[in-house]
């Protein structure tokens, strides 16, 4: 029995034997420097790779609810783009300097014409201008509107008149309806007696190739052309019944 003592005594009294047992406990109580060294860069790995993840889901969201914004005020401008089109009448305007204007005219960049009634104003998010001189002058209310279309510093604009025989004075109501439309183009379909249908991008077209042209086109192909989405139209039909309203 003394001489197992003995033993087991200088078993631990011996440095190197001690300084393994302490080894072989500190694995078996923790990690090892290393061990942790290894850990804390997985964890930032893990955590690197999820804030990145994170981050493109949030940013892939926000484009998404930016173009569903887009889209719906698209969709906006088509359908105040079917309303004015459809309501097109044949009543020629007299400009600021007294001159008949035609009730339709147009190129390929804008358009102005007559409508009969009063839609539904732009919403209030659209961009609005207004001049300053027509803010505190109120007019009397005619059945008959003057509306523009053309586009602007990239941007698609409506204007009216709500006087269509128009005074020197007078100023029309400026709507910036789309941002960012790198172009615009119309084109105006009609028929003759002699031809059943035709394109132009001028109108009224030339009188001496279509002498018998009519005073409305038949319809309407508008296209804008952005860079998120390209080119997009939509053909609007004018009625055969549109209505005919004297200067």
């Amino acid at each position: 029995a003394m001489t197992t003592i003995r033993l087991m005594k200088s078993r631990w009294m011996n440095p190197k034997m001690m300084h393994l047992s302490m080894n072989r406990r500190a694995r078996i109580l923790g990690f090892t420097l290393l061990e942790l060294v290894i850990s804390i860069a997985i964890f930032s790995i893990i955590s690197t790779a999820s804030a990145y993840f994170i981050r493109n889901i949030l940013l892939a969201q926000e484009r998404g609810n930016e173009i569903s914004m887009q889209l719906n005020e698209l969709q906006k401008v088509w359908s105040l783009l079917q309303r004015d089109i459809e309501q097109a009448a044949e009543r020629a305007v007299r400009d600021q300097y007294g001159e008949i204007q035609q009730p339709f005219i147009g190129d390929h960049q804008q358009m102005a014409f007559s409508r009969i009634g009063w839609p539904l104003l732009p919403p209030r998010e659209m961009l609005r201008e207004e001049n300053s001189r027509n803010k505190m002058v109120v007019s009397p209310r005619s059945e008959v509107l003057r509306i523009r279309y053309y586009i602007e510093e990239e941007k698609f604009m409506r204007a009216y008149w709500s006087i269509p025989d128009q005074a020197e004075n007078t100023e029309p109501q400026i709507f910036a309806l789309l941002n960012k439309v790198n172009a615009l183009k119309f084109q105006y379909v009609f028929s003759t007696e002699t031809v059943k249908q035709q394109t132009s991008e001028v109108w009224p077209p030339d009188a001496a190739y279509f002498p018998d042209a009519p005073v409305l086109p038949r319809s309407v192909k508008v296209t804008l052309t952005f860079d998120r989405y390209g080119e997009l139209y939509r053909w609007f039909q004018i009625p055969d019944s549109a209505s005919k309203v004297g200067v």
